[in-house]
């Protein structure tokens, strides 16, 4: 198919789409634990709604039983959009507006109702072609922008550091949208339908969008680049800064960001007790019992906390339980020469210990 303005086409194969332009868009989402949106999901889609091959034109056949609301349809795309693209776009062409033109395009929550357009449920947000209004969980909508047809070119963005939504028509932004409440959920591009004929082309980024949507998401990094260093983080003394700056400290020394520590302390003038070394050993051996390596971890908490297992006999008999499963399991391998006596004896300590300490429960009740 021939290029429309702007770049806008549809691929039909959809392994010809460069694979890395989505990405390229949204360099702060890790895909391997947060997949972008890509295609629509055949099985997150009504009864009357027909997928391509590819998964990006969608199509509605239906009942037409002339009943308001009762033949909408719509489909999900496969993964929810990540609040780390900080502004995330789609877009569709509307390759036929069908009989009506009920064509609805914006953002629903995984467990929204398929049959109804986005918007008209709670927790789900559209821009209706029939009458050009928006609809923000209500089966109501605002007046918003103009109606769109076949050649239309309609695109959804939400912005997740305003907490707006804004949709274009043919390249121009329409203005933005205030969500009702704080984004609590996962939202997935949507697009709904209503009346038989009417077919969509789906852009999610695999090709230039009609809207300059790159310059935008730009010149949002750099405003929140801009406000992040223009902060000061100096210390004031007594003051509420100064408090939360300690309140930072402890935080990092806590979960053992020794190095984002030490920067932060030396920027505000801090000071935290505990040494680095020691920060970054607990890390280690947080590390490697999450690894499955118990014996390892007993060692290096023996060896740089001599008297912490001895002092918290629960901690250890727990510790003793978890390697002794870990061995079965083949995660643990006893390489320390020390763990295997050292666990004899210390279960010994710690039976007498515990014991030790029911007798005198008992003499005391």
């Amino acid at each position: 198919m021939s290029l429309t303005k702007g770049g806008w086409q549809r691929s039909k194969i959809a392994k010809a789409i460069p694979p890395d332009r989505i990405s390229q868009l949204y360099p702060n989402v890790d895909e391997s634990l947060s997949p972008l949106p890509r295609a629509w999901s055949p099985r997150e889609r009504c009864q009357f709604i027909i997928l391509s091959q590819d998964n990006l034109r969608v199509q509605y056949r239906g009942n037409n039983t002339n009943k308001p609301h009762k033949d909408a349809a719509s489909v999900r795309a496969t993964y929810p959009i990540s609040p780390a693209c900080g502004i995330y776009y789609y877009e569709v062409k509307i390759v036929s507006k069908g009989k009506d033109g009920y064509i609805g395009i914006g953002l629903s929550v995984h467990n929204s109702n398929l049959n109804r357009l986005p918007g008209w449920e709670k927790h789900t947000f559209g821009y209706h072609g029939d009458d050009g209004h928006s609809f923000n969980s209500q089966s109501q909508g605002d007046p918003y922008g103009p109606t769109f047809t076949t050649g239309d070119v309609i695109g959804c963005g939400i912005n997740f550091i305003h907490n707006t939504c804004f949709y274009t028509k043919n390249g121009r932004n329409l203005g933005m949208i205030n969500f009702c409440t704080t984004l609590r959920h996962d939202l997935y591009p949507t697009v709904g339908m209503q009346t038989n004929g009417e077919i969509v082309d789906t852009n999610f980024g695999q090709e230039p969008f009609l809207y300059n949507i790159e310059d935008e998401i730009q010149e949002t990094r750099m405003k929140v680049s801009q406000s992040v260093l223009s902060t000061p983080i100096t210390s004031e003394g007594n003051s509420v800064q100064a408090m939360l700056h300690k309140v930072i400290i402890d935080y990092l020394v806590h979960h053992g960001y020794s190095a984002t520590c030490e920067t932060f302390a030396t920027i505000t003038g801090q000071s935290y007790k505990e040494e680095t070394a020691s920060i970054e050993n607990r890390q280690k051996i947080q590390a490697l019992i999450m690894d499955g390596k118990i014996s390892e971890a007993i060692c290096l908490t023996e060896k740089n906390y001599p008297t912490i297992l001895s002092n918290k006999p629960w901690l250890h008999i727990r510790l003793l339980v978890r390697q002794f499963i870990e061995a079965i399991n083949g995660s643990d391998t006893v390489s320390c020469s020390s763990a295997n006596s050292t666990s004899a004896n210390s279960i010994n300590t710690n039976n007498n210990t515990l014991a030790s300490s029911s007798n005198n429960d008992i003499s005391q009740g």
